[in-house]
């Protein structure tokens, strides 16, 4: 198991900047007969280590990954780094909400 708590780097819905830490919590398991059981989670769509790579290369990332000053999505890492963009939110979807 491992979890680490992060400075605000992700932005809430209707937020104009961070406010939340991604904050991940990653937790695996053997199960002894199907596998193992492997959870990794963060309240981001994406790593800030993936955006800080990608401007450090000179490349854009997803726009889904970022929003900007104004809450707009954008794909430029560097706005990141410069901390006039905060991470996007992890989206809760049918496909990523808890289903029970």
């Amino acid at each position: 198991m491992a979890m680490s708590n992060d400075v605000p780097s992700v932005a809430a819905p209707g937020s104009l900047g961070a406010v939340l830490g991604s904050n991940p919590f990653a937790f695996a398991a053997p199960s002894g007969h199907a596998g193992e059981l492997v959870l990794d989670i963060a309240t981001a769509e994406a790593a800030g280590g993936k955006v800080a790579a990608a401007a450090a290369e000179g490349k854009t990332v997803p726009s889904t990954w970022l929003v900007d000053a104004q809450g707009k999505p954008t794909g430029d890492p560097t706005l990141f780094i410069q901390q006039k963009a905060s991470l996007a939110r992890c989206p809760v979807t049918r496909d990523t909400a808890w289903h029970s």
